[in-house]
């Protein structure tokens, strides 16, 4: 029995709970990554795709960069002659990390979700703690945050009622998918949480190595995950001038204001000035230096997104937060901690202000230069953290005025609102990529040929190949490919097309030369027996000596390498005929 209520005692403790209510999230979040990688077909590889066909590839060959030891990164999806940065660096730095005990690309990506996902979840939590002076305060406001979802959107049709999330091609929307989202991304969360935090605490002590701190948090995340940095400075920013005008209102005196908050403005602009250099090196590098010019030019694109979709789409969590802000004076009876809510409320209205507020800045004509950002940068900030601390208190504020027993009416329509969206979220991950097989399960023979790559070619040089080709080649090779992602590959749709003329024997030898020699091309892979047989007749192409045989060793690839040779067709550009 004693044995029993020890183990009882722990059990109940609030850190374990804690630990067990993170770890279910993660196991939840991952289960369809090892129900991929349990069911991967003997004759396939599995390459532990995440979140986005076109992406995953661009992460991973910062990763393998890494890996071998780069300090800055390249854009290995397009073959022009680029300037190395610092884009992405994070990537770099994982790579270079898991290089120290072995791990690959996909391990190394993979194990960066987990641990920044409990990491994030721990810091809200670490968050949440700072707002709520009770254990089972913080633990229900933990147990809103990690569980909200979208409010259900119902369609009827021939089969029934069909539920689904708003917002639901956008994954943080997803409760289970977010808590491993994209490394950066979490990185971006968990470093914006933290530095609230800290900036909340500088306010009260005043401590020169919170502040060191805080701006090294703040370069991390800047050139990680900007958009979080930016949120930080408008959330505190505001907050500082709040809590002027509330003092000012009361005191009536401009100089005892400034007095009273000017260690708070220092130290805020001592932060700011010392971390806006790493946001600014991204906006100019993205402005200026190809190829990180392409990302600026893709983010023009994104704004489409609704305010009335978004706010549907964070749930009831949304009505619960803004309501229980006005609960705050009610609850909490410490006049010190009060003024601290304020930065919840304003987390809350900016995210929701700059949904809409970021297209008209893009689309106005205003006579300064303002750096264009797409609004779905504000879809990941993270807005049920703050939402979650404020709901409790709407809880607390219907216990005391109504009773128990409302307060626990409350908490099951919230679930069974927030529950009704779970099985769709969960079959979507199952069957995600379900018309993405050959990148979620690349077969051993491909893989085989695209591994000896770095016997056979320099890194440095470019390989031409099929789009759905290219993208798997950047999983497993260090090459750069002609072409194949839509937005970090100069021209795609041209390129594609010009692909698919070169390989269909749609040109002469002097046009497909032209072809490999302008665009920079070094290598060509052709994967199927027609684009075999086409590239046979270029002259210009020989084929690299190879192993051609699957793992057993049995049967022959239809894979082939070519290396463009350009003295085979020199002075014998005239009168080329189109290849048979």
């Amino acid at each position: 029995m004693k044995n029993v209520r020890e183990v009882t005692k722990i059990l109940i403790q609030e850190e374990t709970i804690v630990a067990i209510l993170t770890l279910l999230f993660i196991l939840l979040s991952i289960y369809p990554t090892l129900r991929f990688y349990y069911n991967t077909p003997p004759d396939s590889v599995y390459s532990f795709l995440h979140n986005s066909v076109s992406d995953y590839p661009y992460y991973i060959s910062f990763i393998r960069q890494g890996i071998l030891g780069r300090f800055t990164t390249i854009d290995q999806f397009t073959s022009e002659n680029q300037s190395a940065g610092f884009i992405h660096i994070f990537y770099l730095f994982l790579g270079r990390i898991g290089s120290l005990f072995g791990f690959s690309p996909f391990n190394i990506y993979f194990l960066a979700r987990i641990l920044l996902g409990i990491l994030f979840l721990l810091t809200s939590y670490y968050f949440i703690a700072h707002f709520l002076d009770s254990k089972i305060k913080r633990l229900l406001a933990y147990v809103l945050f990690i569980s909200s979802a979208s409010f259900p959107q119902i369609s009827f049709q021939e089969k029934g009622i069909n539920i689904s999330s708003y917002l639901s091609w956008w994954t943080e929307v997803d409760p289970i998918r977010r808590v491993t989202f994209i490394p950066h991304f979490l990185l971006g969360h968990t470093g914006m949480v933290l530095m609230l935090l800290l900036l909340l605490k500088l306010t009260k002590s005043g401590s020169r190595k919170l502040l060191l701190l805080c701006i090294l948090t703040g370069n991390i995340i800047g050139i990680s995950h900007p958009p979080s940095l930016g949120m930080v400075y408008f959330i505190f920013g505001f907050y500082l001038l709040t809590i002027f005008f509330i003092i000012l209102l009361k005191k009536g005196d401009l100089l005892k204001v400034l007095k009273e908050i000017s260690l708070s403005i220092k130290f805020y602009l001592l932060f700011v000035i010392l971390t806006v250099p790493s946001l600014y090196y991204i906006y100019y590098t993205t402005g200026n230096i190809f190829p990180w010019t392409l990302m600026k030019a893709q983010e023009s694109l994104f704004y489409y997104i609704s305010l009335k979709e978004y706010m549907l789409s964070i749930g009831p969590i949304l009505p619960m937060g803004l309501i229980g802000f006005f609960s705050v004076k009610i609850i909490i009876k410490d006049k010190t901690k009060l003024s601290n809510f304020n930065i919840l409320i304003l987390w809350i209205i900016i995210d929701l202000i700059m949904i809409p507020f970021s297209k008209i800045i893009a689309f106005s004509n205003l006579p300064i230069k303002i750096p264009t950002f797409a609004n779905i940068r504000f879809l990941s900030m993270v807005i049920q953290l703050p939402l979650s601390i404020l709901a409790v208190l709407f809880l607390l504020n219907i216990k005391k005025t109504f009773g128990s027993k409302f307060v626990c009416f409350s908490l099951f329509t919230y679930f069974i609102t927030t529950l009704s969206v779970y099985p769709v979220n969960i079959s979507s991950q199952i069957n995600d990529f379900i018309y993405a097989r050959k990148f979620v399960y690349p077969s051993k023979k491909l893989i085989n040929v695209i591994k000896s790559f770095d016997s056979v070619t320099d890194e440095s040089k470019a390989v031409l190949a099929r789009q759905d080709t290219s993208l798997i080649i950047s999983l497993f090779a260090r090459n750069k490919v002609y072409f194949g992602q839509s937005v970090y590959t100069y021209d795609n749709e041209n390129k594609s097309n010009q692909a698919d003329k070169f390989f269909q024997g749609n040109m002469t030898s002097c046009e497909g030369e032209k072809f490999i020699r302008e665009g920079r091309i070094d290598y060509v892979l052709t994967e199927n027996k027609l684009d075999t047989q086409k590239t046979d007749n270029y002259p210009f192409l020989r084929k690299v000596e190879m192993s051609n045989k699957d793992e057993s060793g049995n049967g022959e690839n239809n894979i082939y390498l070519y290396e463009y040779d350009s003295e085979a067709v020199e002075g014998q550009c005239k009168g080329d005929i189109v290849l048979p």
